[in-house]
């Protein structure tokens, strides 16, 4: 190996080390989810998209850049993209880790992956670029649900790469179990996401419900906010169980494994929210009690899983 590539080697393995370290730095659940369900010969490169992803999301929220400065940041960031997309490897119109990281990943898509994660990676893009214009503005329904389904099909789709890279994405059932996750990630974090700006009540839902942004942060039992909570959580559990029963057409058992877990994860707040009664609160602590239960939820869904799977295959 010549000098040079030996230093582009040392280079590549620099970065890869370092998307591996920051994942699990900042979400075990990933980490592990990548190192049992994702081949150990790309699994470096999911890694890579969640460290990418993880520093321009950070980076969107940080409050050292002005609204104009981070559109830029985004608006170059979607540049990098087409760039890198269409034939220059060599691209960085500055030299930081995020740079690295896309490189290295779409070098990795382009190459062995029919660059099948382009758009799943301009979507989420595009995402992160909505959630940073619309700070302190109240969305439209349409927008907001369309904002959902967008960034919720590119995790989607870029997990099932990972974990089946030899299948093509078809079962788009599936994607109403990952709205049903990131609502109820909004719900779990609506009094917190509120008292910093960040509207996920559509003004639609705001006047249907008669609702009041201004109190609900100190009055999350008003009885119009426990009713709207329990129309998303209704709606919730209908995805989650429509959802579920979708990956029955599925092959890859990987692929299962990780939805069902996904899918126990943010249950887990539904649940929670349920036994409040519908009363959002800004503390996420979960007791004992709760952590066992959910294991054992977890435990009963992947039995479940399996077992079906075998009766698919035999």
């Amino acid at each position: 190996m010549s000098n040079d590539n030996q230093a582009e080697f040392t280079a590549s393995q620099h970065v890869l080390s370092a998307a591996i370290s920051l994942t699990r730095q900042h979400s075990k659940f990933t980490y592990y989810l990548a190192c049992f369900l994702i081949s150990s010969s790309i699994r470096q490169y999911y890694f890579t998209w969640y460290a990418y992803f993880r520093t321009v999301d950070d980076i969107a929220d940080t409050d050292n850049k002005s609204l104009k400065q981070k559109k830029i940041y985004l608006a170059d960031q979607i540049l990098a993209v087409d760039i890198l997309y269409a034939g220059n490897d060599n691209y960085k119109s500055k030299k930081n880790i995020e740079t690295e990281f896309l490189s290295h990943l779409i070098m990795w898509d382009k190459n062995n992956n029919k660059s099948r994660l382009r758009q799943p990676i301009l979507d989420l893009l595009l995402c992160i670029k909505y959630d940073v214009s619309r700070t302190g503005d109240t969305p439209d329904k349409e927008e907001l649900e369309d904002y959902i389904r967008r960034e919720v099909t590119s995790y989607i789709v870029t997990l099932h790469n990972f974990c089946c890279p030899s299948e093509e994405f078809y079962n788009f059932e599936i994607i109403k179990a990952g709205i049903a996750g990131k609502w109820s990630h909004i719900l779990r974090d609506l009094l917190l996401d509120l008292r910093q700006g960040i509207i996920n009540i559509s003004r639609q839902d705001i006047i249907g419900y008669n609702l009041d942004l201004a109190m609900i942060s100190s009055k999350p039992e008003d009885v119009f906010l426990r009713q709207w909570v329990k129309s998303i959580v209704t709606v919730a559990e209908k995805n989650f169980a429509e959802g579920k029963r979708s990956l029955s057409h599925e092959n890859c058992l990987s692929y299962k494994i990780a939805i069902s877990l996904l899918c126990s994860k943010y249950e887990t707040y539904l649940r929670r929210i349920k036994r409040k009664n519908y009363v959002l609160s800004a503390e996420s602590e979960i007791t004992s009690f709760n952590k066992v239960l959910n294991i054992l939820n977890t435990a009963l869904d992947l039995s479940k899983l399996l077992l079906s799977h075998l009766r698919q295959k035999f």
